[in-house]
């Protein structure tokens, strides 16, 4: 408390912002939702996927939705790489949100 001003927190805020937005712009990001594999395959999928691809294309699983449901984002390569191989794991569903 303390540290800064309301206005300080306000300008940190905005800064964070413009420089999600230009990395978003930089790369194209895309999600896709998974149902039906262990988040731990899921992890091993998007590590497979960023190695096929190599350089700034990359994709984790950004949220848990139930046991075995998550989501994934990431770079468009590299999650539309994922989808492939979650599907090629008999995954439930491997949609793009």
């Amino acid at each position: 408390a303390g540290v800064f001003t309301f206005g300080d927190g306000l300008r940190l805020v905005q800064a964070r912002a413009e420089a999600l937005r230009e990395e978003a712009e930089r790369v194209p990001q895309a999600t896709l939702s998974v149902a039906g594999l262990d988040p731990g395959k899921v992890a091993g999928l998007c590590a497979q996927a960023q190695e096929a691809l190599g350089g700034e294309e990359r994709c984790e699983i950004s949220g848990l939705l139930f046991q075995r449901g998550v989501t994934v984002a990431g770079s468009r390569a590299a999650v539309r790489r994922c989808r492939e191989l979650c599907e090629k794991s008999r995954a439930l569903q491997a949609r793009p949100v």
